[in-house]
């Protein structure tokens, strides 16, 4: 049969009306990426002066850390981006696919351009809006006193682990 001026709408032989595999009306496909959003702060052993670590070392240090725990096609799945990161107070936001949310929280991100880091992850927000709010609160509750407090803190820990292990060795 030949439809001639309007063309009939094609129908889908045994699939109901609102059947997810309809196609959709018109050339309007929508896609929505499912994202998370990672808040971290890099904490340094030393006291670091403001700007000495800079977006593209903490980016190098958490491909490598990734690449290093699930290899070059996790690091590639995990899709990062560095959406915000501040060198005053060493707070950062991180965007990444929600499936590998997990493996970006647990890699370990040990080196920053050779100086020793701890990377704590402070959040994860499944909207930007979320985090960006809790980047604000952090960032008002942040000053330099208590990244000094926090380095002085890390240092005292250190110093009575190694004083347990010169103790622990002169009883043996």
């Amino acid at each position: 049969r030949l439809h001639v001026g309007r063309a009939k709408p094609r129908r889908w032989r045994g699939l109901a009306e609102s059947s997810p595999l309809q196609p959709p009306e018109g050339n309007a496909v929508m896609v929505v990426q499912k994202r998370r959003y990672v808040l971290f702060e890099v904490i340094v052993d030393a006291a670091p002066r403001p700007g000495a670590i800079v977006e593209d070392d903490v980016m190098q240090a958490v491909s490598e850390a990734l690449a290093a725990n699930w290899g070059d096609v996790g690091e590639a799945q995990a899709q990062t981006r560095m959406l915000y990161w501040s060198t005053a107070v060493h707070l950062g936001v991180l965007r990444c696919q929600r499936c590998q949310e997990e493996e970006l929280l647990a890699a370990r991100i040990r080196k920053a351009r050779l100086e020793e880091l701890e990377g704590r992850a402070s959040a994860r927000e499944g909207d930007l809006a979320d985090a960006r709010s809790r980047l604000e609160e952090l960032q008002t509750r942040a000053s330099a006193q208590e990244h000094e407090l926090a380095a002085a803190r890390l240092r005292n820990a250190r110093l009575e682990e190694l004083e347990k292990k010169a103790a622990a060795r002169e009883r043996e």
